[in-house]
C-alpha cells in the first residue's frame, strides 16, 4: 500500500497535526455538527484558498475514531436512524449513517460531497456475498476522490479481512484509488465509481 494517495503524503507532519487536532475535540466543540465542522475545518481554513484536503482528513479522522459501527444493527438486520444529526448524537451507525454524517460535515465546510451507494463484497462474512453499502465521493481542489468511513474504522486482520468488531483508523479507505476500490465497492452510477 503506497503511503502517497493522489499526491497527498499521509506521512506529512501536517497530516499528523490534523489527526491530533481532530481527536482533541472537546465536548464544547462537539455540541452540534455545525460547531464541530468549524473546529475540524480550522487547519484547512488557515490556507488561501482553503485546503480542502486537510478539512476532509480531519472529518475522516474524527468519524473513524468517534462513530462506532452499530453492531446490533449488523447482527439483527435492524437499521438505526441514519440521519446525520441522530448519528452524531448516538455516536453509532451503519454505513449509510456514517456516510450521511460525513456529507453533513462537508456541507458545513462547503466541500462538494456525495453519498455513494451500491453493493460491496463483504469481507467479514465467510462467503463473499454482495450486500448494500454506502460510502462517499468528495471533491478536493476540483478532483473527486472516494473514501469509506465505515470500512476506514475497521481493522484489517492478517488475512486481509475487515473485522467489524475492532476499531482503528484504516488508511486504505481514505482517498482510495478508484481502480482499487472497485475491487469490492460497486455502484450503478459510473460517474460516482470514478
Amino acid at each position: 500500500k503506497n503511503p502517497k494517495n493522489y499526491g497527498y503524503d499521509r506521512f506529512d507532519p501536517i497530516v499528523e497535526l490534523v489527526d491530533n487536532h481532530a481527536l482533541a475535540a472537546t465536548k464544547e466543540h462537539e455540541k452540534d455538527i455545525e460547531t464541530l465542522a468549524s473546529y475540524l475545518g480550522v487547519f484547512g481554513k488557515r490556507y488561501s484558498p482553503a485546503n480542502e484536503y486537510l478539512q476532509v482528513r480531519a472529518i475522516y479522522s474524527w468519524i473513524t475514531h468517534n462513530i462506532k459501527y452499530d453492531k446490533p444493527a449488523l447482527l439483527d438486520g435492524v437499521t438505526s436512524d441514519n440521519d446525520a444529526v441522530q448519528v452524531f448524537k448516538n455516536r453509532k451507525a451503519v454505513c449509510h449513517g456514517q456516510a450521511n454524517l460525513f456529507q453533513a460535515f462537508c456541507d458545513e465546510l462547503k466541500i462538494k460531497c456525495h453519498v455513494v451507494t451500491g453493493p460491496v463484497k463483504t469481507r467479514f462474512i465467510e462467503d463473499e456475498k454482495l450486500v448494500e453499502h454506502a460510502w462517499n465521493a468528495v471533491e478536493i481542489h476540483g478532483k473527486r476522490h472516494l473514501l469509506d468511513c465505515t470500512w476506514g474504522c475497521m481493522v484489517d486482520d492478517k488475512k486481509n479481512k475487515v473485522d467489524p468488531f475492532r476499531y482503528a483508523m484504516n488508511e486504505f479507505y481514505f482517498l482510495t484509488p478508484p481502480e482499487l476500490l472497485i475491487l469490492n465497492h460497486f455502484t450503478k452510477d459510473p460517474d460516482l465509481q470514478l
